[in-house]
C-alpha cells in the first residue's frame, strides 16, 4: 500500500479525533515563527532608520558638549569658521514647563534652529508627559521666560543634537542668539574622526561624539533590545520545540497498535513513516505561510504602538529577509519532527502485543536528549546566521542555563516536598502523578514561571527603578530639591523666603563656579567647585571617608564617592584646578556621598572666588514653598527618576507587545501539556471513579498540583526578578533595591489565572464524566 493511500484512509480520518492537540501545536509554532520574523524587521527598520538620520541625530559632523571655559578651543572654534567649516553653537539651561500644579523639569536648547520667536521644538517624552502634539501651545518657565506660550513646530521622535542629560530629561528648542558661553557645538564640513582628535589635543576634557562614535553608540543600544527581545523568542522556541516534539510522540503512542497492525499486514514502514510526516508537516508548513504573510505588518503595528519609527515601507531587503526566516524556521521544526517520527522505528508488531514497551521508550529517551542537544545549536544558527549578533545567542543561553538550573531546582523541591512525613493519599498520588510525568509538569510550571518574570520586567521594571532610584537619592542625598536665581538681589530674596518658610527643614547656599582639573591622569576634567560657609551649611552629606567640610585643612576639599571610584582618587591626592578666577590648588581631604546628583562638584569652605550663580539645596516637606519663590528654577530632584523610568519604558514599548504574545503562546503550551497528561492518566482517574472513591479526591488531587505551581512560580520569578534587578541597580546607582508590594500582588493573581488556566480542561472533564466506557475498551 503507498503512503498516500494510507494518509486518506487513516491519517486524514484522525485529523479530527486530534484536533485540539494539533491546532495548538500549529498555533503555537506560528507564535513563535512570527515573533522570530518580527525581530529582524524590527532591527532592520531601526538600523536603517539611523543610517539614514545619522546625522540629524548627532546635530552634524562632530558634536562636542562644553564642560568648563577654555579660550584656547574658542580661538580654535574661530579658526575651524575660517577654515570654512559651518560652527553652530547653543546654550543649554534648566526649564520648566507647566502642567497644572506640576512642573515639568526639563533643558531649554537656545541658539539657531530657523523658527519663530514663538515656537519650539520638543522632544518626544516632555511632550508625552504634557500630552501635547504639533500645533499645540506650552507654556516655559526658565531664565529671561515667565510662563510664555509657544506654539510646537515639531516633536523628535530620536534625540538630536543634544547631550545626555538633555535626553534623559527632556529638551526644548528655541530660537535664540549666539550664545556667549556655548554648551554645545555642532561642526559640519570635517571629517569628525580626524577633527575630533585634532580638538582633543586642545581639550581632552571635553565630550565628542563623531558621526562614528553615534553610529556605535546606538546600534549598541539596538543590540541590547534585539537581545532582550531574543529572551522571549528562546523562550517561544523551547516551548514550540517541545509542543512538537511531544505531540508528536504522544499521537504515536495513542496510534501505536493501529501502526503495529498495520506493519503486520506487510505495509512498508517507509509508507506509514511518510503518511504520519505529510499529516504533521501541516504543523509547520501552514504556520509558517501564516507567519509569513503577517510578520511584515505586525512589525509595523509593533513600531508604532512602542513609540518608534513606523514609517516602514515594504522593500525587496524586507522580503528576502522574511524569506530567509522562514528557510531557517521550517528546516529546524522539520528537523525536529523528523527527530519525533524516529519513534515509528521503534514500533514492533510483537512487542506491542505483548505489551513490552521497552524499545519505545529507549527509542523516546533518545529523543529526548536529541532535542536538547539540537536546541542550542538552532539559537547558534538563528542568533549568528539569521540575527547576525552574537550578544543574542549570549542572552540565549543565558535562558537556557536557567532552564537547567529551575530543573534542579524543582526536581530537589519534588524530591523533598514528597519526603515530608505529613502526608496522606491525595498528596502521595499528586506526588506519585508529578514523578510519572515529571518532564510535562516541569515544562507547564517554567512556562507560568518565565511568564511571570516577563511581566513583572516589562510592566513592573519601571516603577522599580523610579522607585528604587528615589528612595536610593532620599537615604544619599539630604535634600530634595535644588533652587537657584539671578543675581546678588535675587539670592538674598530665595535666602530670606527659605528661612522662613514652615516647609523647610534647612537649606545650604552653595556659590558655583566651573572649573577644569589640570592634572594629566584625571580624565573627568569638567568640574564646579561649591563653596559654603559654615552657617549656610544646613543640609550636610554623608562622610563616608575623610574629613568634614569644615575640619581639617580649610584649602582641602570634598569629592563625591561617585567622582572618587570614576578617577580613582584617594585621600591626599593634590588637584590643580583652572578656573575663571585663576588656577587653584587643593587636596582632596574627604569622600562625600551624593549618590548620582552632581558627583563632578567639589566642596570646599568659602573663600569669595565663585561665579554669579548661587545654588540653594532645600530639605523640604512638600512643594508649598514654591508659592512665595518667583523668576528662579526649582528642581525636584525626585522628578529625575521619573525621566529615568520614562527612557526605561521607550526601551521595554516593544518588549510589552511582545510578551502578550508570548504569554499567550505559553498558554497554549500549557493546556496542551496539561490535556496531554490528562489522556496517558484518564484511564487511572476513570478506575479511581470507578473504585467508588470519588470525584472529590481527584479535584482535591488536580487542586494540590495547581498549588504546587502557583506557589513555586511565584517564588522562582520574584526571587529571579528580585536577584535580577538588584544586581544591576547594585551595578549601576551603588544602591539597594525597593521592591513594591503590588508587584508581588500582581505577580501572584497572574499566577493563579495562568495555572487555573492551564488546568481548566481536566478540572472540567472530572465535573461532567460520568461513564465507564474507557475501561471496556480493551475488552
Amino acid at each position: 500500500m503507498r503512503w498516500l493511500e494510507i494518509f486518506k484512509l487513516y491519517n486524514l480520518k484522525l485529523l479530527k479525533k486530534d484536533k485540539v492537540i494539533l491546532i495548538f501545536t500549529a498555533i503555537s509554532i506560528l507564535i513563535t515563527v512570527s515573533i522570530s520574523l518580527i525581530i529582524p524587521q524590527v532591527d532592520f527598520e531601526n538600523k536603517k532608520f539611523i543610517q539614514n538620520k545619522i546625522n540629524e541625530l548627532n546635530g552634524g559632523d562632530l558634536k562636542v558638549i562644553v564642560e568648563y571655559p577654555s579660550v584656547e578651543f574658542e580661538e580654535k572654534l574661530v579658526e575651524l569658521k575660517n577654515r570654512g567649516l559651518k560652527v553652530r553653537t547653543f546654550s543649554n539651561e534648566v526649564a520648566f514647563f507647566p502642567k497644572g500644579d506640576i512642573n515639568f523639569v526639563s533643558k531649554l536648547i537656545r541658539g539657531e534652529f530657523g523658527l519663530n520667536d514663538n515656537e519650539i521644538i520638543l522632544y518626544s517624552n516632555i511632550a508625552k508627559k504634557l500630552n501635547v502634539k504639533v500645533d499645540d501651545t506650552v507654556c516655559i518657565k526658565a531664565n529671561g521666560i515667565d510662563n510664555k506660550k509657544y506654539k510646537i513646530k515639531n516633536i523628535e521622535l530620536m534625540a538630536s543634537g543634544v547631550d545626555t542629560e538633555s535626553e534623559m530629561l527632556g529638551y526644548g528648542k528655541i530660537q535664540g542668539e549666539e550664545p556667549k558661553d556655548p554648551t554645545i557645538i555642532l561642526i559640519t564640513g570635517a571629517n569628525g574622526e580626524k577633527l575630533k582628535e585634532e580638538l582633543k589635543s586642545i581639550e581632552r576634557g571635553y565630550k565628542y561624539s563623531s558621526l562614528e562614535d553615534k553610529k556605535k553608540s546606538l546600534e549598541k543600544q539596538l543590540s541590547t533590545q534585539i537581545t532582550v527581545l531574543n529572551i522571549l523568542n528562546t523562550m517561544g522556541y523551547i516551548l514550540s520545540i517541545v509542543t512538537i516534539v511531544s505531540s508528536t510522540i504522544m499521537l504515536i503512542l495513542k496510534r501505536k497498535k493501529d501502526i503495529a497492525i498495520l506493519k503486520m499486514v506487510s505495509v512498508d514502514s517507509k509508507a506509514i513513516k511518510r503518511a504520519v510526516r505529510m499529516e504533521l508537516s501541516f504543523l509547520v508548513i501552514v504556520p509558517h505561510i501564516i507567519a509569513g504573510v503577517i510578520c511584515y505588518p505586525l512589525s509595523k503595528v509593533i513600531l508604532s504602538i512602542a513609540g518608534n519609527i513606523s514609517s516602514i515601507v515594504l522593500s525587496i531587503d524586507n522580503i528576502m529577509l522574511i524569506l530567509k526566516g522562514l528557510a531557517i524556521n521550517g528546516m529546524l521544526f522539520l528537523t525536529f519532527l523528523s527527530l519525533a517520527l524516529a519513534l515509528l522505528n521503534s514500533i514492533k508488531p510483537l512487542s506491542i502485543v505483548k505489551e513490552d514497551e521497552k524499545a519505545m521508550k529507549k527509542a523516546s529517551k533518545k529523543i529526548v536528549v536529541g532535542t536538547v542537544i539540537l536546541i542550542p545549536l538552532i539559537l547558534v544558527i538563528y542568533s549568528v546566521y539569521y540575527i547576525k549578533d552574537s550578544s543574542t545567542f549570549v542572552g540565549s543561553i543565558g535562558i537556557l542555563l536557567f532552564v537547567t538550573v529551575f530543573l534542579v531546582i524543582i526536581s530537589i523541591i519534588i524530591k523533598v516536598l514528597s519526603k515530608m512525613p505529613l502526608r496522606n493519599s491525595i498528596t502521595l498520588y499528586s506526588f506519585k502523578s508529578i514523578r510519572k510525568n515529571f518532564f510535562s509538569f516541569v515544562l507547564v510550571l517554567l512556562s507560568i514561571t518565565l511568564s511571570l518574570w516577563f511581566v513583572l520586567i516589562g510592566f513592573g521594571l519601571e516603577n522599580t527603578i523610579k522607585t528604587s532610584f528615589n528612595k536610593d537619592l532620599e537615604r544619599k542625598v539630604p535634600y530634595n530639591y535644588i533652587v537657584g536665581g539671578e543675581g546678588v538681589e535675587g539670592n538674598e530674596k530665595i535666602y530670606n523666603i527659605l528661612s522662613e518658610s514652615e516647609q523647610v527643614q534647612g537649606f545650604s547656599k552653595i556659590y558655583i563656579r566651573r572649573g577644569k582639573v589640570l592634572n594629566e591622569e584625571i580624565e573627568a576634567k569638567g568640574v564646579t567647585i561649591g563653596e559654603l560657609k559654615e552657617n549656610e551649611y544646613g543640609t550636610k552629606f554623608e562622610i563616608i571617608e575623610g574629613d568634614d567640610l569644615f575640619k581639617g585643612d580649610s584649602n582641602g576639599i570634598i569629592v563625591s564617592r561617585a567622582y572618587k571610584e570614576k578617577c580613582n582618587l584617594s585621600l591626599g591626592k593634590e588637584l590643580q584646578i583652572e578656573t575663571a578666577n585663576g588656577v587653584f590648588n587643593y587636596k582632596v581631604k574627604g569622600i562625600y556621598e551624593c549618590s548620582t546628583i552632581n558627583s563632578s562638584q567639589f566642596l570646599t569652605e568659602y573663600r569669595g572666588d565663585y561665579d554669579s550663580q548661587i545654588n540653594f539645596y532645600v530639605k523640604a516637606n512638600n512643594d508649598d514653598f514654591h508659592n512665595s519663590l518667583k523668576e528662579c528654577f526649582i528642581v525636584n530632584i525626585d522628578q529625575l527618576g521619573d525621566s529615568l523610568s520614562a527612557m526605561l519604558n521607550k526601551f521595554l514599548g516593544i518588549f510589552k507587545v511582545l510578551c502578550f504574545i508570548t504569554m499567550f503562546s505559553a498558554i497554549l503550551f500549557n493546556i496542551n501539556m496539561v490535556y496531554m497528561n490528562y489522556q496517558g492518566e484518564e484511564k487511572d482517574e476513570t478506575v479511581i471513579r470507578a473504585l467508588g472513591i470519588g470525584k472529590s479526591f481527584l479535584l482535591k488531587y488536580q487542586s494540590f498540583k495547581i498549588l504546587i505551581v502557583m506557589v513555586t512560580s511565584i517564588f522562582m520569578a520574584l526571587g529571579l526578578y528580585f536577584l535580577m534587578i538588584d544586581l544591576v541597580f547594585m551595578a549601576a546607582f551603588k544602591g539597594a533595591v525597593q521592591f513594591s508590594v503590588v508587584d508581588v500582588i500582581i505577580t501572584i493573581t497572574i499566577s493563579i489565572i495562568l495555572s487555573l488556566i492551564s488546568f481548566n480542561f481536566p478540572i472540567r472533564k472530572l465535573l461532567s464524566k460520568h461513564e465507564y466506557e474507557l475501561l471496556r475498551e480493551d475488552v
